[in-house]
């Protein structure tokens, strides 16, 4: 789960309004660092943008200038920046480690991703060996699959996931969805060969539902898939009505017949529906 570690409002001086115009420098500077191919470091985007200037609470004036900062301790030494500004909601986000900017996204718009610094990060981190995504994937297939190896989050196995009052899908199954949106088959694929038990369920619902639309499931997949549902290694599954819950449910479970005759309707009533 996230850890918050702190939270403060910041007052930026140097900007003169809440508007769009205010990110800009942000985005150059990031799109520049891009576009060279150097590497970036947290703290000098943070001291280029002058984010690093304000250590005290900075007070609202006339709505105008006020920016929340969250950072986040992930997992492995995988740090999160959430830097909100507070009149609209507009939120830039960072991810970084051991203090090398990994990724920076504004609202849904990738400024920046290093896919080499990616790939250090699970060379340090895993214990398993990981087939990382090709050179030129997109940085939202890139992250998608980061979510599905586990990277980010918790692990858990669902369609739709009570989170309070509201059900929506779990984090996975938005990346899987996006996977599924965009043909990303490859990657798909090796999702099967993965660390993350869940991101296996993932493939494997992904690959039926895409076979389902015409694309044959290759017979070393079929067979990995078989051994998923044979073998006795049991999914963190979420989806109690009502209140949030994990349950423990065999992959013989989530993959018998009556669990894959749904999957077309599952798929497409989420599709559809924008997720």
């Amino acid at each position: 789960m996230l850890r918050r570690v702190f939270l403060f409002l910041a007052f930026l001086p140097f900007l003169a309004s809440c508007s769009g115009l205010q990110v800009k420098p942000w985005r150059n500077y990031l799109e520049r660092k891009a576009a060279s191919q150097q590497p970036v470091y947290t703290t000098d985007f943070l001291k280029a943008t002058a984010l690093d200037s304000v250590d005290t609470l900075g007070e609202l004036r006339d709505g105008k200038c006020c920016f929340r900062i969250h950072s986040y301790d992930l997992r492995d030494d995988l740090g999160e920046y959430q830097i909100i500004r507070v009149n609209d909601g507009a939120t830039l986000w960072l991810q970084d480690y051991h203090g090398r900017l990994l990724s920076a996204k504004f609202e849904s718009r990738y400024w920046f991703y290093d896919l080499h610094s990616w790939h250090q990060y699970w060379q340090d981190t895993s214990d398993e060996p990981v087939i990382l995504p090709k050179v030129g994937t997109s940085p939202e297939a890139s992250q998608a699959y980061f979510e599905l190896l586990g990277a980010f989050g918790q692990n858990e196995y669902g369609w739709i996931c009570e989170y309070g009052t509201i059900g929506m899908p779990p984090d996975q199954r938005r990346a899987i969805l996006h996977l599924v949106r965009e043909r990303e088959v490859d990657l798909i694929r090796t999702l099967l060969q993965g660390p993350n038990l869940e991101g296996h369920v993932y493939a494997a619902d992904a690959l039926l539902y895409l076979e389902h639309l015409g694309h044959p499931i290759q017979e070393a997949d079929r067979k990995a898939i078989e051994a998923m549902y044979e073998s006795n290694e049991v999914v963190r599954t979420c989806g109690n009505a009502g209140s949030y819950k994990i349950y423990p449910i065999p992959f013989s479970e989530v993959l018998d017949d009556s669990a894959i005759a749904d999957i077309p309707s599952l798929y497409e009533s989420l599709l559809s529906k924008g997720w």
